[in-house]
């Protein structure tokens, strides 16, 4: 019931205010019609004028005789006519007419109709044309006073109505206000109501919800922790098997020709075939190490161990080690006549640039060159590796660092995404950079970016 008696009264409050707000309305229109009909000083300017030009073309005729100019006598007398017709037009006629002022304007149209039947052209005397003229100049003066009068009278009258109007519209406006703060009050007070009887379901809905979430966010980390794990494990193994598969192989064929042909192996080929043995264990070393360093490099606990090195010998070592493991494989070297001394780890730095060219073997097709340049800058020396395989997307050039991360195009392709994150810290660890070239339009080309001073290049 009091809810009903509620928007009862907020029903009559919103009528008070439009019937108000109509009034208003109406009061306003009334002052818009009355300045829009109010001719003001105008009547009064208009008689002015008509007698001002009257007396114009009585001066112009008393000059006749020593002017003889006829046709100023002409003129004035056109702009006299003009400005009584002014006066016999509505509403000046009607307002002249209001206050008893048609007579003088009936009794001035007959004097210059009078003049206006005289021929202007010197056959009438100067002194009978000014004569004919001279009986206007009694009825401009009365007219003068009545105009004047009924303005004052008028304007003081339309000032009052408009006075009254004014107050009419402040005590409606007064009202518009009354009525739209008891509107206000009504509105925050049932806001408020509302407010109060909603706050237990909100209270219960935010504690279910917060229950929801802290659950939700628990099985959500439980999942990613799990699924983290997974995805480590697969990766950890598709690094082994397919990293360590390459030098195992080496190993196991000369084994094999060992086993079959011992008595046809010469002591060159023993000593031969001993080193490519060597070599493919020094590469599971690497590869052992490179997992290890990845976790050292993630625990800030690696440390390197500088001596003065060649990247010029180091990047021939790696091309050499790359074409005995992936002989069917074009690398063409480009490198200087000078040695690029600088200060780092020999391990560290020969197994970044064997991570480029494992990349680039791993990424493009078999009867594609791998290229590698040695370029020397003014700050810096630059091993580039670049081949003409898949490449790397754009919008993922800036994640290809991160640990594990491998390109959507690969991922068909074996590999662990361990190789560019570790060499991207190996490279920072000895003050340098690796940089993917821009606007490549077949492959990939990276480049390591050691400075000469061999520390961190500000």
């Amino acid at each position: 019931m009091s809810f009903l008696r509620s928007y009862g009264v907020a029903a009559g409050a919103i009528i008070c205010f439009a019937v108000t707000l109509a009034f208003a309305f109406v009061q306003l229109l009334a002052i818009q019609s009355t300045l829009a009909s109010f001719t003001g000083e105008n009547m009064l300017w208009n008689v002015m004028q008509a007698e001002h030009e009257t007396r114009k073309l009585k001066d112009t005729i008393l000059q006749l005789p020593e002017t003889q100019d006829y046709q100023e006598l002409t003129l004035r007398h056109d702009i006299l006519l003009s400005r009584m017709k002014i006066l016999n037009d509505n509403p000046q006629h009607a307002f002249y007419a209001k206050w008893n002022g048609a007579q003088y304007i009936a009794e001035l149209n007959r004097i210059f109709a009078q003049f206006s039947a005289m021929p202007l052209d010197g056959t009438v005397p100067p002194r009978t044309l000014s004569a004919i003229l001279e009986p206007s100049f009694a009825q401009f003066a009365p007219l003068n006073n009545k105009v004047m009068i009924a303005q004052r009278v008028e304007g003081g009258a339309q000032r009052d109505r408009q006075l009254h109007i004014i107050y009419i519209i402040m005590i409606c406006v007064a009202g518009l206000f009354a009525a739209g703060g008891f509107l206000s009050w009504q509105l925050v007070s049932k806001l408020r109501a509302l407010d109060s009887a909603n706050i237990a379901l909100h209270t219960h809905q935010e504690q279910l919800e917060a229950t929801i979430a802290e659950r939700t966010l628990a099985l959500r980390e439980a999942l990613d922790n799990e699924r983290r794990t997974n995805e480590i494990y697969k990766n950890f193994l598709s690094t082994v098997s397919h990293q360590f598969r390459t030098p195992i192989a080496i190993i196991d064929m000369i084994a094999q020709r060992f086993t079959r042909h011992p008595s046809e192996v010469t002591r060159d080929q023993l000593i031969e075939r001993a080193q490519r043995i060597r070599t493919a264990v020094k590469r599971l070393i690497l590869i052992m190490d490179s997992t290890i360093n990845n976790d050292r490099l993630n625990e800030k606990g690696i440390s390197l161990t500088l001596a003065d090195i060649d990247l010029v010998e180091i990047a021939s070592t790696a091309c050499l080690y790359h074409t005995e493991n992936f002989p069917h494989r074009t690398v063409k070297l480009e490198k200087p006549d000078t040695c690029f001394n600088l200060k780092g780890d020999r391990t560290l730095i020969e197994q970044i640039i064997i991570n480029f060219l494992s990349n680039a073997e791993k990424y493009s097709p078999k009867d594609q060159p791998i290229i590698v340049s040695l370029l020397e800058t003014e700050r810096h020396y630059i091993c580039s590796v670049q081949d003409y395989g898949v490449g790397i997307p754009e919008e993922e050039r800036d994640k290809i660092f991160g640990r594990f991360y491998r390109a959507k195009n690969v991922s068909h392709l074996e590999g662990s995404g361990l190789g560019l994150n570790i060499s991207f810290m190996l490279a920072q660890l000895h003050g340098g950079d690796i940089v993917l070239q821009p606007d490549v339009q077949s492959g990939t080309v990276i480049e390591l970016r050691m400075p000469k001073c061999g520390g961190n290049d500000d």
